[in-house]
């Protein structure tokens, strides 16, 4: 599976936080998918990986071989949906060879566009997935949901 095919299956996860609770995490759903996300470190041979009743996922990973030395690197991430935009299932689209351009958001009638978000017209991407409130930028890949 690669990176991108993972990230798109997780946007999927339903996981709405709750802001009654006063709990971390604040619904079982966010817990369900650190579940998740600790048994494919597993199935990755990260030996330490480990979610705590918090709903932290921890592990490291190894240096790649001959690259030891180099500095180390962190991910960070959180686990939830705010629930005024997750009452329906999370459909990703994909936009090859993304240039900044408007972004039509599924069928929801919203348009993601640099005109409201100016930094949008800086992204020229690989890949961009777009669709109802989840986001995250790299270099390669820009997952949308807003």
């Amino acid at each position: 599976m690669k990176a991108y095919e993972r990230l798109l299956s997780y946007v999927k996860i339903f996981t709405p936080s709750s802001e009654e609770t006063g709990t971390s995490p604040s619904t079982q759903y966010q817990l369900g998918l650190a579940r998740l996300l600790f048994q494919e470190l597993k199935e990755l041979s990260v030996e330490d990986a480990d979610v705590d009743e918090h709903c932290y996922v921890y592990g490291h990973i190894p240096a790649t071989r001959g690259y030891e030395s180099r500095q180390k690197l962190g991910f960070i991430a959180h686990m939830d949906t705010v629930s005024d935009f997750c009452d329906h299932p999370v459909t990703p689209v994909v936009t090859p060879n993304y240039d900044g351009r408007e972004l039509v958001l599924g069928t929801s009638g919203r348009i993601l566009s640099p005109k409201m978000f100016p930094h949008l017209s800086r992204f020229h991407l690989h890949c961009c997935c777009s669709q109802f409130h989840y986001h995250l930028y790299s270099n390669n890949l820009h997952l949308s949901s807003l």
